[in-house]
């Protein structure tokens, strides 16, 4: 009991509610606009966080901003959203551009099942270059404090990290 109330507790402070059709797993649980059904059309996010490219669910902005001072001061990298695949696709998704990344043969996960489309998923980039060619510099720090902030790897992609590793 102590664990939900302290979740919904954190949600609140968001100005948003625990996203009622979440199921994918993973801390924190993505946040929703009160009284809708809690599904990745209703998810509050927070855009160009840190003056960076960057929109996540309101649960993971403040993370993503930790991280990316981090990053700024501890190895002098500057940690953004990859939006190659279409622009501002690098973080959160809508829809539409779920859809089209999927149409164009992207790996990317089927229409409402993505971390991107619930805002708690980033295609990271670095220095101003996709991360796979960012450098080890870049790469190795984000690969040692990625979780210090609440970021998981998807092992089959190195650039994707999200708050379950999916």
């Amino acid at each position: 009991q102590a664990e939900c109330d302290r979740k919904k507790q954190a949600a609140q402070n968001t100005g948003g509610v625990p996203c009622k059709a979440y199921s994918l797993g993973g801390n924190p649980i993505p946040v929703c606009s009160a009284g809708t059904q809690g599904g990745v059309s209703n998810v509050l996010v927070d855009r160009n966080i840190d003056g960076s490219n960057v929109t996540l669910n309101k649960a993971m902005s403040a993370k993503f901003k930790a991280m990316r001072q981090a990053g700024k001061k501890e190895a002098r990298i500057t940690i953004a959203a990859n939006d190659v695949a279409a622009p501002g696709a690098g973080s959160y998704r809508s829809k539409a551009t779920q859809a089209a990344l999927v149409r164009a043969g992207y790996p990317a996960a089927p229409v409402g099942r993505s971390m991107h489309q619930w805002g708690m998923a980033i295609d990271l980039s670095c220095n101003g270059k996709p991360f796979t060619s960012s450098g080890s510099t870049c790469q190795n720090w984000i690969k040692r404090n990625a979780a210090r902030f609440g970021f998981r790897n998807l092992p089959s992609e190195a650039w994707h990290y999200s708050s379950n590793g999916k």
